[in-house]
Order: structure tokens, then C-alpha cells, then sequence
């Protein structure tokens, strides 16, 4: 393994471990912080792709309410299949 000479603060929660401890915990700090910038990585690159995404929508996407027969009709096939798997009383 290599070495490497850190100058930290009196505060740093480094110190409040006990000695023996603080090196390990350095390293895994320092993990966790390299894992959390490639997450920041992947993030940025997925809103990057949703904005793409939205500037080649064309137009807005239409939601329509549905009418009260085909609520009733959805619900019925519904209701059938969870009695189908025994979900039901």
C-alpha cells in the first residue's frame, strides 16, 4: 500500500477516533467520497439525457380523464384477477 501525508484541522472528526482507527477510516472517508462524485457523475448525465429527451418531445403529452364507464370496466377486471389469485375474501 501506499503512503500519502494529510493536513487536516485540529477538529476533523479524524481525530476524536482512536489511534490505530484513523487510517482506516480515512481510506473508507475516502471511498464513500469517490462514490458519491460517480454517482454525481451518472445523475448529471442522466438529467442531461431526460432534457434531451424533453427538448424532442413534440408538443405536450396529452392526458386524458377517463369516463366513469371504463373506470367501472378496469376496475371489474381487476377485482377478477386479484379473485383469481385468492386475493380477495
Amino acid at each position: 500500500m501506499q503512503r500519502i501525508e494529510l493536513r487536516l484541522p485540529k477538529d476533523n472528526i479524524l481525530f476524536s477516533l482512536p489511534i490505530g482507527t484513523r487510517s482506516a477510516v480515512a481510506a473508507t472517508l475516502l471511498d464513500v467520497g469517490k462514490k458519491l462524485e460517480d454517482l454525481e457523475k451518472h445523475l448529471l448525465s442522466i438529467d442531461h439525457r431526460l432534457t434531451d429527451i424533453e427538448k424532442r418531445t413534440i408538443g405536450p403529452v396529452e392526458i386524458r380523464p377517463q369516463k366513469i364507464s371504463e373506470v367501472g370496466e378496469q376496475d371489474k377486471i381487476a377485482r377478477n384477477i386479484m379473485e383469481g389469485f385468492g386475493l380477495l375474501d
